[in-house]
């Protein structure tokens, strides 16, 4: 089973899909599957508006008033949520794929940002994550002082978008079957079991930027 995951950082739902994810993976006691997680970096350039609107802009398959009664119903404090230019936090992203850490990295940052409230754009923290998580610490440092993953984090929103992706969260599991927007553990176990039962087609990975 292939399962790929689009994701930011400071995205309230994403962080609470993505948390749904990795726990309904371990609670199926899935062993044949391979996650990717793929960067979908809202905004590349400074914000100052409201962060609430910059959350919405990209559930667009949803109501405005669905989305804040979730946002009200989660967070309780929503309203407190600064916006984080997130590039970094992808760079150290990308890096923990190739050192085989990369879901305690991302479910570290999602942490920092929800429930710590750290700044993730910030290089100490994000050192402080590498460290904890087990990256190498001379690696990350180059990671995010060099911005070497910049192509790749630009080339996973444009496949997003060349696919018909422009919401996130985003699941995609085994390339045709796509799931946008908010899901719960029990929707992402009854999905991950529907798909186990039927039979399909083996896809080979070459990649993670192969084209399907």
């Amino acid at each position: 089973m292939r399962i790929e995951f689009w994701l930011d950082f400071i995205c309230p739902m994403t962080y609470l899909t993505h948390k749904n994810l990795t726990e309904a993976i371990k609670e199926l006691g899935l062993q044949n599957y391979e996650f990717y997680y793929r960067s979908f970096q809202v905004k590349e350039a400074d914000f100052s508006g409201d962060v609430v609107d910059l959350f919405l802009e990209h559930h667009c398959n949803q109501s405005k008033e669905s989305n804040i009664k979730f946002l009200e119903d989660n967070f309780p404090n929503y309203r407190n949520f600064k916006f984080y230019n997130t590039n970094l936090a992808h760079q150290l992203s990308h890096l923990s794929k190739h050192q085989k850490k990369a879901v305690e990295t991302n479910t570290a940052i999602f942490e920092a940002y929800f429930e710590d409230g750290l700044d993730i754009s910030n290089k100490d923290v994000l050192m402080s994550i590498a460290k904890n998580v087990g990256l190498d610490l001379n690696d990350s440092e180059i990671t995010l002082d060099t911005r070497c993953y910049t192509n790749q984090i630009a080339i996973n929103k444009e496949n997003a978008s060349g696919r018909g992706i422009v919401e996130i969260p985003h699941i995609r599991v085994n390339v045709k079957n796509n799931y946008n927007g908010y899901l719960s553990k029990e929707e992402i176990k009854n999905t991950l079991i529907d798909i186990i039962n039927k039979k399909g087609v083996k896809f080979e990975v070459c990649g993670e930027l192969c084209e399907f």
